[in-house]
């Protein structure tokens, strides 16, 4: 039972990571809030979010480049628990189903990259440390304001 309920912990942390909102038009100095890593084909790019909403747009931490996410593809989540009874467990967590924004026009103008988030939190039901890391794929709007 305790196993499941690291599960449900992992699937609402990665959850959260990933519906991190603000507005469309948002500052791209925004305070980093949740970083992430961002790979649209020239390498990673270290990335953040403030807020929380899946539409968040994501700023680039070495530019003024926002990236706007418009669809989502699969996403796999996993977790470890590093102290606590359960030590050294390793699992996964819910998979998120593809899911695109209403209204977004995939393909134009949009850029295909795969993301990764990871972090590490304490989980006071098991009394430990948990490391979860979510990876997936992202269709965005690229600006450069």
């Amino acid at each position: 039972m305790r196993i499941y309920r690291i599960t449900l912990v992992l699937g609402a942390a990665a959850v959260a990571v990933l519906a991190l909102a603000g507005p469309a038009g948002a500052d791209p100095k925004v305070p980093p809030g949740q970083t992430a890593t961002l790979d649209c084909g020239d390498g990673p790019i270290p990335i953040a979010v403030a807020g929380n909403g899946k539409w968040t747009p994501a700023h680039a931490l070495d530019s003024n480049t926002v990236y706007q996410p418009v669809a989502f593809g699969a996403s796999t989540n996993t977790f470890e628990v590093l102290t606590g009874e359960y030590e050294g467990y390793v699992g996964t967590g819910p998979t998120d189903d593809p899911v695109a924004k209403n209204g977004a026009r995939v393909g134009q103008g949009t850029l295909g990259c795969q993301f990764q988030i990871e972090g590490t939190f304490y989980e006071p039901n098991f009394d430990g440390l948990i490391h979860f890391e979510s990876t997936g794929t992202v269709l965005v709007k690229v600006t450069h304001p």
